[in-house]
């Protein structure tokens, strides 16, 4: 639950460039320092100017220092805001990087997780090591798809984006793999319940070695047992010795 009030609180200032059910991760920008001495030096210069007409002009032209205060606020937090809106975005589904210089003037570039071959990290000049910070130019086997500059602690910021786009990646694959293997599975449920279930060729097997078998038994059934039957007939045996040595058998039926 603090996870997904996080996510949602991090959409502002971006929901147009979302969609409707994507949440931002993580967001990307340039060091806050630059930011930070371009608001001293406006806080400096429109507050020392709002300050000097509230002591120099009569009581009277109250409204004009007091509009040069509010413009001074306005200068000062212009300069957060387009440090704030000008950010590489890692969302739930994707990376979105934001071009808003002016505010009417703005752009913003999609990359999927999948077309990401490699991060590479590229850093210029003394300045880029004392305040940590480089260029992350996103590549495809083939050529670069996307290149964002001066990133804060680029560096740590591509270790992250891999590795959330691992899980991403492998997410996805288990998800499509069970949505595969329930489909397949309601497929043969539906085809037996339309045609029955098939009967296995060992099965048949059997069945037949069975009725050959039988049929075998029948075959070798002895004669006598099916012509005389204890039950409904009696039969005497006399048997003598003739002359040769050999016997004679009378059988007399009762």
């Amino acid at each position: 639950m603090e996870i997904n009030r996080i996510i949602n609180l991090r959409r502002l200032g971006f929901r147009e460039f979302l969609e409707d059910d994507e949440g931002i991760v993580r967001a990307f920008r340039t060091p806050f320092i630059f930011a930070l001495n371009r608001m001293v030096f406006r806080a400096v210069l429109w507050g020392g100017i709002s300050t000097a007409l509230w002591f120099f002009l009569p009581e009277k032209y109250a409204i004009v220092w007091a509009m040069a205060g509010v413009f001074a606020v306005y200068k000062v937090f212009s300069v957060f805001a387009r440090w704030y809106v000008n950010a590489a975005l890692m969302t739930t589904e994707s990376l979105v990087f934001i071009d808003w210089p002016k505010f009417f003037t703005r752009k913003s570039t999609r990359l999927d997780f999948w077309d990401i071959d490699e991060i590479e990290v590229e850093r210029v000049g003394v300045a880029s090591f004392l305040y940590n910070y480089g260029t992350l130019r996103f590549q495809k086997y083939g050529g670069e798809l996307h290149a964002v500059h001066k990133i804060y602690r680029p560096g740590r910021v591509a270790k992250i984006i891999e590795k959330y786009r691992e899980q991403f990646l492998d997410a996805k694959n288990f998800t499509e793999e069970s949505a595969l293997k329930d489909l397949l599975s309601n497929m043969v449920q539906t085809h037996v319940r339309s045609h029955g279930q098939p009967e296995r060729e060992g099965g048949q097997e059997q069945g037949r070695k069975s009725q050959g078998q039988e049929k075998k038994e029948k075959k070798k059934e002895p004669f006598l047992k099916k012509v005389f039957k204890a039950d409904e007939m009696s039969i005497e045996v006399e048997k003598e010795m003739d002359d040769e040595g050999g016997f004679e058998m009378d059988l007399d039926e009762k």
